[in-house]
């Protein structure tokens, strides 16, 4: 969860977490769900023709820290798609 799905609590309950993945040059997919009291968190990358791709469902009332690539951004609830 902390490394390759990239999960990390920032504060007590998941409220506020960061998503971080490591990517490994042999590895092509990870998928990764977290149940939390606000709800599950659900990340995905994979790469594919060249591209990297991040899938992150963030539950409500929470928000998540992304370093994804170029990508340093603050996001809400809802669900996302990041490209690196």
């Amino acid at each position: 969860y902390a490394y390759i799905a990239g999960l990390r609590p920032l504060s007590d309950g998941w409220r506020s977490f960061c998503i971080a993945p490591q990517m490994p040059d042999q590895l092509q997919s990870c998928q990764a769900s977290l149940d939390t009291v606000y709800g599950k968190i659900c990340v995905r990358w994979f790469k594919r023709y060249g591209r990297k791709v991040l899938h992150l469902d963030v539950p409500f009332g929470c928000n998540a820290e992304v370093h994804f690539g170029e990508v340093k951004e603050r996001v809400g609830s809802g669900f996302h798609v990041f490209y690196g």
